[in-house]
């Protein structure tokens, strides 16, 4: 008769770790947490531009004269940067406005979707820029446009996010 330790597999035994190897693997996996937790924020906000939240309760009152460009900045309509966001989740608003900005001489840079969608649209304007954006904001009246001062900075002189009315 043979003996049990013939007739079963031998247990594989775990080797215990030592302090120092604790340690090591401890360290190792907060730097690991550490990088995906940065790589993470750098996906979720590669390109994403901040732009401060509209005030819903706050009401726009259109402008019904429409400024010259005289006390304006050095730029022409056609030399400004605008960058046109897409806060409605429709399609089609953005080539609508682009080609109304066009048509009175503005120069679209950059069309993009925004990252939430807006209730109301609004024009974000660098502080040189506040005539111009009181233009825009009349040219938009039909999307009951507001202006608003930038409260960070950014490489565009204005951005039009495009609300849902």
């Amino acid at each position: 008769m043979g003996r049990i330790w013939d007739i079963l597999p031998p247990k594989k035994r775990e080797r215990k770790l030592k302090p120092k190897e604790k340690k090591a693997r401890r360290v190792n996996m907060a730097w690991l947490f550490f990088l995906v937790v940065i790589a993470a924020f750098f996906i979720a906000f590669k390109g994403a531009e901040k732009l401060p939240t509209p005030n819903k309760t706050a009401t726009a009152t259109p402008t019904s004269t429409v400024t010259t460009a005289s006390s304006s900045p050095a730029k022409t309509q056609s030399q400004m940067t605008i960058k046109l966001l897409n806060g409605t989740g429709r399609v089609e608003e953005t080539e609508k406005v682009k080609n109304t900005l066009q048509n009175a001489g503005f120069k679209v840079t950059l069309t993009e979707n925004a990252l939430n969608l807006y209730d109301q649209t609004v024009v974000y304007f660098q502080p040189a820029y506040e005539n111009y954006a009181n233009d825009l904001a009349t040219l938009l009246k039909s999307y009951n446009a507001k202006t608003q001062k930038f409260t960070q900075n950014t490489q565009y002189d204005i951005v039009i996010v495009i609300g849902s009315q």
